[in-house]
């Protein structure tokens, strides 16, 4: 049976690896623009989720976007 694991990294522990874990996860998606580390890293929380010790998942919680208008 698979086994999932989901690290939750506050903000303030966001390192240079786990952002780049999280740009690499990003570019398998092929759907956006690639993010600097440093915006990564302005994310309140990232979460990466493994399947038997691969990183397979993530999401990030940011600061809310002022409006443009």
């Amino acid at each position: 049976m698979a086994e999932l694991l989901f690290k939750i990294i506050e903000k303030e522990n966001i390192s240079e690896g786990a952002a780049t874990e999280f740009i690499s996860l990003l570019k398998k998606q092929g759907k956006v623009t690639l993010p600097p580390i440093a915006k990564i890293q302005s994310c309140l929380k990232i979460v990466v989720c493994y399947k038997d010790g691969i990183a397979v998942g993530i999401g990030a919680l940011k600061v809310r976007a002022t409006s443009r208008i």
